[in-house]
């Protein structure tokens, strides 16, 4: 599983990462809405993913508390194998909006569950951190570096 900030995808659906693990998010205050994506590349080594077979997933962004911030889910079927001698892989990208209400490290998590398989789950890092040297003051709403507060500005 990739974390990025975007995704393109040409005409013969290629996918191209923007902005490849973007994992902090820099707010000096809170809440922080952010855009992220993220890409699972499942391949199938056992041959277990079967042709017309469902495939279900499920993503969920997680708070520093264990709050859900989002949750999506969605199914595939699996197609036909180009290659017989190859194993065969399936991409499954997601793109998605979400506030961040807390500082810390949240959890964007993945379930991937075919016929007959196991459920797999994946999980990427985002940190949401203030910018460094800077602070809220208690009295206005105006950031205050470090450095401005030590010499009383």
């Amino acid at each position: 599983m990739l974390l990025a900030e975007g995704f393109g995808q040409d005409a013969k659906g290629a996918i191209t990462a923007i902005g490849l693990n973007q994992s902090i998010l820099i707010s000096a205050s809170l809440p922080a809405t952010t855009k992220r994506a993220v890409l699972i590349h499942l391949v199938d080594e056992e041959g277990s993913l079967r042709p017309g077979g469902k495939l279900h997933f499920s993503f969920a962004v997680h708070s520093p508390t264990g709050r859900v911030l989002l949750a999506q889910s969605g199914q595939l079927t699996v197609g036909e194998k180009v290659w017989a001698d190859l194993p065969a892989s399936v991409d499954i990208p997601a793109e998605f909006t979400f506030t961040a209400y807390e500082y810390g490290v949240h959890r964007i998590a993945a379930q991937i569950q075919a016929d007959d398989i196991d459920t797999l789950e994946c999980s990427v890092p985002l940190y949401v951190h203030e910018p460094i040297g800077v602070r809220a003051t208690a009295s206005t709403d105006r950031p205050e570096s470090v450095d401005d507060a030590t010499i009383g500005h």
